[in-house]
């Protein structure tokens, strides 16, 4: 059920994909785009069209790896757009194929960020009650936290993020006779 991610402070999981059989590998979606675009791995797409939005994987040429940020999906009508990229000549361009092989199973899955009271714990990725074991090959893509060195972490610690996107810690342990029962404490 539990699936252990390796690193701690998970920030947010972003799909689990299953292959087709045991003897390939899962892989995300990929795109097959006119030649000329410009893109890095973190940039946000959406199609014309469709209104599908992904965020970049990877991106070779004319080949773009990504994972789904909307319930609508990529097709050969759309030309998708890098919203990240502000060059008119080298942000948008024309879909040829679009290219599914994997099962995306996130949605049976909930995430453990490795956050505990007192340590920061590896992440996992925990299957949720009723959802059938994967059978063949997963692939699990998730953003994580690194840390340099210091003592506490402050708002200026999350750099590159919106301020509403920086996670709440909510403690796992609450002492029953201390403040609230609903972990949240008021200062």
């Amino acid at each position: 059920k539990r699936i252990t991610l390796g690193v701690p402070d998970i920030f947010r999981l972003n799909a689990v994909y299953e292959s087709q059989s045991a003897s390939v590998d899962a892989t995300p979606p990929k795109l097959t785009i006119a030649s000329g675009f410009s893109a890095n791995p973190g940039d946000k797409i959406i199609g014309s069209s469709s209104k599908a939005v992904g965020r970049i994987i990877k991106f070779s040429g004319t080949t773009v790896h990504f994972y789904y940020l909307s319930s609508n999906k990529f097709t050969t009508s759309d030309t998708i757009t890098n919203q990240n990229n502000t060059n008119s000549s080298t942000n948008s361009r024309a879909v040829s194929a679009v290219e599914e092989l994997s099962k995306d199973l996130t949605g049976n899955y909930l995430l453990d960020d490795g956050q505990r009271d007192s340590y920061y714990g590896l992440g996992s990725i925990i299957r949720k009650e009723g959802k059938p074991k994967p059978q063949n090959n997963i692939l699990i893509i998730f953003d994580y936290f690194t840390h340099s060195s210091g003592n506490f972490f402050t708002v200026n610690s999350y750099s590159g993020l919106d301020f509403d996107e920086i996670p709440k810690y909510i403690p796992n342990v609450v002492d029953p006779s201390g403040f609230e029962p609903d972990g949240e404490f008021e200062l």
